[in-house]
C-alpha cells in the first residue's frame, strides 16, 4: 500500500448503533430492514442465472461512497463487505489501483469447498 486508506465498512451495516450521537433514531428505525438486505446484498456470489439488474443497488451503494469528495479528493479508497465463502472472512474492494503496488503473487489450487446448509423458514 502507497499510503494510508479510508475504506466503508458495510460488513455490519445492520448492526449500527441507534445510540450513536446525531443519529435519528426515527430514521433508523424505518431504515433498519434495509439496512439488513444491503448486508446481505453485498456478499452476493453472482451466478450465471442472475440478471444484471439484480447487481443494480450494490452497485448504487459502491457508486456513491466512490463518489463522496472532499477537498476535491475521494473520501473512500474502497469498501468492505462479508465474505460468502467464509464466514468469519471478508473482502475488499478498492476504487484505484494505482494505491498499491504487487509485491509479491502466489498461486494456490483449491482442494475442496465445503458448503453447509440450515433451513431458514
Amino acid at each position: 500500500m502507497k499510503k494510508d486508506i479510508i475504506v466503508v465498512d458495510l460488513k455490519r451495516i445492520n448492526q449500527i448503533s441507534p445510540f450513536i450521537e446525531g443519529l435519528d433514531c426515527l430514521e433508523y428505525a424505518i431504515n433498519k430492514e434495509h439496512l439488513k438486505k444491503i448486508n446481505n446484498e453485498m456478499g452476493k456470489i453472482m451466478r450465471r442465472s442472475d440478471s444484471a439488474l439484480d447487481y443494480v443497488p450494490t452497485q448504487y451503494i459502491t457508486d456513491f461512497v466512490k463518489s463522496i469528495i472532499h477537498d476535491g479528493v475521494a473520501e473512500y479508497a474502497g469498501i468492505e463487505y462479508k465474505s460468502v465463502m467464509h464466514s468469519a472472512g471478508y473482502n475488499l474492494a478498492l476504487f484505484d489501483p494505482d494505491l498499491f503496488e504487487c509485491i509479491d503473487t502466489e498461486v494456490y489450487g483449491i482442494d475442496t469447498i465445503d458448503y453447509r446448509k440450515h433451513l431458514i423458514m
